[in-house]
Protein backbone atom coordinates (compact mmCIF):
# COMPACT_ATOMS: atom_id res chain seq x y z
CA UNK A 1 0.00 0.00 0.00
CA UNK A 2 1.15 3.85 -0.35
CA UNK A 3 0.67 4.90 3.48
CA UNK A 4 -0.26 8.52 3.97
CA UNK A 5 2.57 8.54 6.36
CA UNK A 6 5.62 6.37 5.68
CA UNK A 7 7.02 6.98 9.52
CA UNK A 8 7.51 3.63 11.10
CA UNK A 9 5.49 4.81 14.41
CA UNK A 10 2.49 5.78 11.97
CA UNK A 11 2.43 2.55 9.92
CA UNK A 12 3.74 0.03 12.59
CA UNK A 13 2.94 1.89 16.19
CA UNK A 14 3.97 -1.00 18.08
CA UNK A 15 7.65 -1.60 16.63
CA UNK A 16 10.18 -1.55 19.05
CA UNK A 17 12.24 1.05 20.03
CA UNK A 18 9.79 2.68 17.07
CA UNK A 19 12.10 2.17 13.78
CA UNK A 20 13.04 -0.43 11.43
CA UNK A 21 16.09 -1.53 9.92
CA UNK A 22 16.90 -1.89 5.84
CA UNK A 23 20.14 -3.77 4.12
CA UNK A 24 22.64 -2.00 2.64
CA UNK A 25 25.47 -4.36 0.50
CA UNK A 26 27.62 -2.07 1.81
CA UNK A 27 27.36 -1.57 5.20
CA UNK A 28 24.85 -4.22 6.63
CA UNK A 29 21.58 -3.38 8.39
CA UNK A 30 21.05 0.47 8.67
CA UNK A 31 18.48 2.24 10.81
CA UNK A 32 15.33 3.66 9.22
CA UNK A 33 12.61 5.82 10.73
CA UNK A 34 10.54 5.88 7.32
CA UNK A 35 9.47 3.12 5.01
CA UNK A 36 9.98 3.14 0.76
CA UNK A 37 7.44 1.84 -1.27
CA UNK A 38 8.76 -1.22 -2.58
CA UNK A 39 11.62 -1.76 -0.14
CA UNK A 40 11.22 -4.66 2.99
CA UNK A 41 12.63 -3.81 6.43
CA UNK A 42 13.38 -5.75 9.98
CA UNK A 43 11.62 -4.95 12.70
CA UNK A 44 10.80 -5.79 16.21
CA UNK A 45 7.47 -5.88 18.18
CA UNK A 46 6.86 -6.86 21.54
CA UNK A 47 4.33 -9.67 20.53
CA UNK A 48 3.09 -11.66 17.67
CA UNK A 49 0.22 -10.77 15.98
CA UNK A 50 -1.92 -9.13 13.20
CA UNK A 51 -1.75 -5.11 12.05
CA UNK A 52 -4.21 -3.22 10.02
CA UNK A 53 -2.52 -0.81 7.64
CA UNK A 54 -4.46 1.22 5.38
CA UNK A 55 -3.45 3.34 2.51
CA UNK A 56 -4.28 3.86 -1.76
CA UNK A 57 -3.89 0.42 -3.35
CA UNK A 58 -0.03 -0.44 -4.90
CA UNK A 59 -1.04 -2.76 -7.79
CA UNK A 60 2.39 -2.66 -9.39
CA UNK A 61 5.71 -1.72 -8.51
CA UNK A 62 9.67 -1.04 -9.92
CA UNK A 63 11.90 -2.09 -7.20
CA UNK A 64 15.61 -1.74 -8.29
CA UNK A 65 18.20 -3.84 -6.81
CA UNK A 66 22.24 -3.87 -6.21
CA UNK A 67 24.30 -6.66 -6.87
CA UNK A 68 24.55 -8.96 -4.03
CA UNK A 69 21.26 -9.18 -1.16
CA UNK A 70 18.31 -7.01 -1.34
CA UNK A 71 15.27 -6.81 0.67
CA UNK A 72 12.22 -6.00 -0.85
CA UNK A 73 8.64 -5.48 -0.24
CA UNK A 74 5.37 -6.71 -2.32
CA UNK A 75 2.07 -5.07 -3.74
CA UNK A 76 -1.47 -5.48 -2.02
CA UNK A 77 -2.10 -8.89 -4.09
CA UNK A 78 -0.04 -12.09 -3.53
CA UNK A 79 2.52 -12.79 -6.87
CA UNK A 80 4.61 -15.38 -8.07
CA UNK A 81 8.27 -14.61 -7.51
CA UNK A 82 9.80 -13.63 -10.35
CA UNK A 83 12.92 -15.25 -11.72
CA UNK A 84 15.58 -15.15 -14.51
CA UNK A 85 17.66 -12.08 -15.77
CA UNK A 86 19.69 -10.26 -12.63
CA UNK A 87 17.63 -12.57 -10.53
CA UNK A 88 20.22 -15.37 -8.83
CA UNK A 89 18.25 -18.06 -7.25
CA UNK A 90 15.18 -17.90 -4.86
CA UNK A 91 13.35 -15.36 -3.04
CA UNK A 92 13.49 -15.45 0.55
CA UNK A 93 11.09 -15.32 3.54
CA UNK A 94 11.23 -15.28 6.99
CA UNK A 95 9.38 -16.22 10.07
CA UNK A 96 11.45 -17.52 12.93
CA UNK A 97 13.90 -19.13 10.58
CA UNK A 98 14.19 -18.56 6.25
CA UNK A 99 12.51 -20.49 3.62
CA UNK A 100 12.51 -20.04 -0.01
CA UNK A 101 9.57 -18.29 -0.91
CA UNK A 102 7.67 -19.29 -4.57
CA UNK A 103 4.45 -16.50 -3.55
CA UNK A 104 5.23 -12.93 -2.67
CA UNK A 105 2.26 -11.72 -0.34
CA UNK A 106 1.48 -8.11 0.49
CA UNK A 107 2.99 -7.26 3.77
CA UNK A 108 5.69 -9.24 3.89
CA UNK A 109 9.24 -8.62 3.32
CA UNK A 110 12.09 -11.00 1.18
CA UNK A 111 15.57 -11.48 0.35
CA UNK A 112 16.65 -11.92 -3.24
CA UNK A 113 20.27 -11.83 -4.61
CA UNK A 114 20.89 -10.07 -7.90
CA UNK A 115 23.68 -10.80 -10.26
CA UNK A 116 23.43 -7.21 -11.74
CA UNK A 117 22.32 -3.86 -10.75
CA UNK A 118 18.78 -3.48 -12.33
CA UNK A 119 15.11 -3.57 -12.06
CA UNK A 120 12.47 -6.00 -11.54
CA UNK A 121 8.74 -5.72 -11.81
CA UNK A 122 6.26 -7.07 -9.30
CA UNK A 123 2.21 -7.07 -10.53
CA UNK A 124 -0.33 -6.73 -11.83
CA UNK A 125 1.05 -9.07 -14.94
CA UNK A 126 1.59 -12.55 -13.21
CA UNK A 127 5.47 -13.65 -13.57
CA UNK A 128 5.85 -17.72 -14.16
CA UNK A 129 5.86 -19.09 -11.02
CA UNK A 130 9.74 -20.70 -10.19
CA UNK A 131 10.18 -24.21 -9.75
CA UNK A 132 11.62 -24.51 -5.81
CA UNK A 133 14.19 -27.31 -5.70
CA UNK A 134 12.73 -29.44 -3.46
CA UNK A 135 14.52 -30.91 -0.40
CA UNK A 136 11.49 -33.16 1.28
CA UNK A 137 13.00 -36.47 -0.09
CA UNK A 138 16.65 -35.53 1.60
CA UNK A 139 17.60 -36.17 4.99
CA UNK A 140 16.83 -33.38 7.17
CA UNK A 141 17.39 -31.83 10.18
CA UNK A 142 15.37 -29.33 12.60
CA UNK A 143 16.68 -27.00 14.72
CA UNK A 144 14.37 -25.77 16.87
CA UNK A 145 14.34 -23.44 20.18
CA UNK A 146 12.02 -22.86 23.52
CA UNK A 147 10.08 -20.44 21.51
CA UNK A 148 9.16 -22.35 18.34
CA UNK A 149 11.75 -21.01 16.20
CA UNK A 150 12.80 -23.02 13.79
CA UNK A 151 15.11 -23.90 10.87
CA UNK A 152 15.37 -27.12 8.43
CA UNK A 153 18.79 -27.83 7.30
CA UNK A 154 19.19 -30.35 4.50
CA UNK A 155 21.48 -33.35 3.51
CA UNK A 156 22.17 -33.48 -0.07
CA UNK A 157 24.03 -36.41 -2.66
CA UNK A 158 26.73 -35.32 -4.48
CA UNK A 159 24.75 -34.44 -7.55
CA UNK A 160 22.11 -31.49 -6.20
CA UNK A 161 23.14 -28.37 -7.19
CA UNK A 162 23.73 -26.29 -4.34
CA UNK A 163 24.12 -22.94 -5.39
CA UNK A 164 20.56 -21.83 -5.62
CA UNK A 165 20.47 -22.40 -1.60
CA UNK A 166 22.62 -19.87 -0.53
CA UNK A 167 21.37 -18.29 2.66
CA UNK A 168 20.32 -14.68 2.59
CA UNK A 169 22.30 -13.03 5.52
CA UNK A 170 22.19 -13.52 8.99
CA UNK A 171 18.90 -11.30 10.98
CA UNK A 172 19.41 -8.71 13.09
CA UNK A 173 20.91 -9.61 16.76
CA UNK A 174 18.25 -11.23 18.40
CA UNK A 175 16.60 -12.63 15.63
CA UNK A 176 17.23 -16.47 15.42
CA UNK A 177 18.97 -18.04 12.79
CA UNK A 178 20.50 -21.74 12.34
CA UNK A 179 22.62 -22.28 8.83
CA UNK A 180 25.70 -24.45 7.50
CA UNK A 181 28.93 -22.52 7.85
CA UNK A 182 29.04 -22.68 4.42
CA UNK A 183 26.07 -20.26 4.97
CA UNK A 184 23.74 -22.73 3.19
CA UNK A 185 20.31 -23.96 3.81
CA UNK A 186 21.54 -27.36 2.43
CA UNK A 187 25.62 -29.40 2.55
CA UNK A 188 26.59 -32.26 0.60
CA UNK A 189 27.01 -35.54 2.55
CA UNK A 190 28.53 -38.91 1.15
CA UNK A 191 26.04 -41.49 0.66
CA UNK A 192 28.37 -44.40 1.27
CA UNK A 193 32.05 -43.76 3.33
CA UNK A 194 30.83 -41.19 5.98
CA UNK A 195 34.13 -41.39 7.97
CA UNK A 196 35.54 -37.83 8.79
CA UNK A 197 32.93 -35.79 7.85
CA UNK A 198 32.35 -32.43 9.63
CA UNK A 199 29.43 -30.03 8.94
CA UNK A 200 29.45 -27.47 11.73
CA UNK A 201 26.22 -25.07 12.06
CA UNK A 202 26.21 -21.60 13.35
CA UNK A 203 23.21 -20.50 15.25
CA UNK A 204 22.16 -17.21 16.40
CA UNK A 205 19.46 -15.90 18.77
CA UNK A 206 17.91 -19.42 19.85
CA UNK A 207 16.06 -19.33 23.42
CA UNK A 208 17.31 -22.31 25.21
CA UNK A 209 16.77 -24.99 25.16
CA UNK A 210 17.69 -26.27 21.65
CA UNK A 211 16.94 -29.19 19.84
CA UNK A 212 17.93 -30.60 17.13
CA UNK A 213 16.00 -33.62 15.17
CA UNK A 214 16.29 -36.05 12.03
CA UNK A 215 14.57 -37.21 9.90
CA UNK A 216 16.20 -39.82 6.94
CA UNK A 217 13.95 -38.72 4.14
CA UNK A 218 12.80 -41.27 1.43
Amino acid sequence: LNTPDPAVTAVYPSANPGYAWAFRSDSGYVRRDWLETGKGYWAKFPNAGNHLVSGLPLGEVTIPLVIGWNVVGSVDHPVPAPTGGIISGSFWGYDAGYTAAGTLYPGKGYWVKANATGNINLGPTASPKPALQRFETLPTLTITDATGSRQKLHLAPGEVDLSAWEMPPVPPPGAFDARFESNRMAERFPGSDRSGVELRIRIQGSIPPVTVTFASGD
